[in-house]
């Protein structure tokens, strides 16, 4: 009792939890008056003097996939054609960006596009006061031009690559980028961000920013569009432009240059989190004694270094997780073993999925008994084991 009364006067006294608390509260207030405000380009709200972004259709084959499973009229239903909204890029006069990269337009719309497209993002981040009293605020110096980058996701490896990464990728792709431009990326970014932009795009090192003030108001805002769907016709999964998938993985190829490709085959390792683990990857290791695994916890490399493992590797066997965002960067003729939940959201394949489509890897996808409903950990057991080596084989 004496622990428990102590944590709690300890989260009430703690400066952190104190202005977490404080910002929820403040932000719930302007709910409403921010809502009213809010302009999203893919719905082209009357009146607001933006034109809705344009479209095209677009096929996912299942031609390089394998599905071990039960539940198939999941893919027949996901894998087809879908709408995709087109990139596009706003470059803004008299915008400001306000906290963790919301954007305001010199008429106070607030852009959707700066938070994901869609409302629950912007209402994650709790900032609706900061929108609300914005004129009160004193406003940052005004830099040149600055990319912004920054959203509530940033601190997921899948999101940063396929959203950040990606929309510098396709900013390049579309001629946008001229080497002068600052980076708003937010406070306290994950060591990723700064090191996956240095490897890709080593001339915005150092241009960075990284602790602006809660308002500021550079000469000219860009604001690259999120490059994925998700609707009600996508069955709420994100499906991504090809182009951020082909492009991200044509420049992780292009910095491998020169450098001789030494084959390897992983075995990725979630033993060190608290869900998705394999709990016997020894037995697996020696059951596949001939692949010569190389067991791989990839929290302990730098982002470079997974590109270059990637990008040599030949199979890779991984339990569904943010580490299979790396396949972004292996050469074709990879061979990928996802090993799935069965008790998991089948959605969040298409992630992993779509990527090996677009860069016509191999991609076997084995559903697999967890454990505990909850952390959803896997004990490969004689069927799977079995699934796996006749993935194996079948690519020989």
């Amino acid at each position: 009792m004496n622990r428990d009364r102590n944590n709690f006067f300890g989260k009430l006294l703690d400066k952190d939890h104190l202005k977490h608390a404080l910002n929820f509260k403040m932000s719930g207030l302007f709910d409403g008056a921010v809502h009213e405000c809010i302009f999203d380009h893919r719905r082209n709200a009357p009146g607001r003097g933006y034109a809705a972004p344009a479209t095209r259709k677009l096929h996912l084959s299942r031609e390089h996939l394998k599905y071990y499973g039960k539940r198939d009229q999941w893919w027949s239903d996901a894998f087809g054609d879908v709408e995709i909204f087109e990139f596009f890029v706003l470059e803004l006069e008299g915008a400001e960006l306000i906290g963790e990269g919301i954007v305001v337009d010199r008429d106070g719309n607030v852009l959707l596009e700066s938070t994901i497209f869609r409302e629950k993002y912007l209402q994650q981040l709790r900032q609706n006061h900061l929108i609300y009293f914005r004129g009160l605020l004193p406003a940052g110096s005004q830099a040149g031009t600055v990319i912004s980058l920054a959203n509530v996701l940033k601190w997921n490896y899948y999101h940063w690559i396929m959203e950040g990464i990606g929309r510098l990728v396709l900013l390049q792709l579309g001629g946008y980028l001229k080497g002068d431009e600052s980076l708003f990326v937010g406070r306290n970014p994950p060591a990723y961000i700064g090191d996956s932009i240095n490897f890709l795009f080593p001339r915005y090192c150092d241009r960075l920013l990284v602790t602006p003030p809660v308002r500021s108001k550079p000469r000219i805002l860009v604001l690259p569009s999120f490059p994925y769907t998700n609707n009600t016709a996508t069955r709420g999964n994100d499906v991504y432009l090809p182009d951020v998938i082909t492009g991200i993985n044509a420049m992780a190829l292009y910095r491998m240059q020169g450098k001789q490709r030494k084959p390897v085959n992983l075995l990725i390792s979630r033993a060190r989190t608290n869900q998705r683990r394999l709990l016997n990857d020894d037995f697996l290791i020696q059951e596949l004694a001939e692949l010569k695994l190389q067991r791989v916890f990839l929290e302990d490399l730098k982002f470079a270094e997974q590109v270059e493992l990637f990008y040599n590797a030949n199979i890779i066997i991984a339990p569904h997780g943010a580490g299979l965002t790396n396949i972004l960067f292996c050469d074709k003729g990879t061979t990928v073993i996802e090993l799935f939940p069965d008790n998991r959201d089948l959605g969040e394949a298409i992630g992993p999925v779509s990527i090996s489509i677009h860069l016509g890897l191999t991609h076997f996808f084995i559903e697999c008994e967890t454990t505990d409903e909850k952390r959803q950990d896997i004990l490969v057991g004689e069927s799977t084991l079995e699934q796996i080596k006749q993935a194996v084989h079948s690519t020989k």
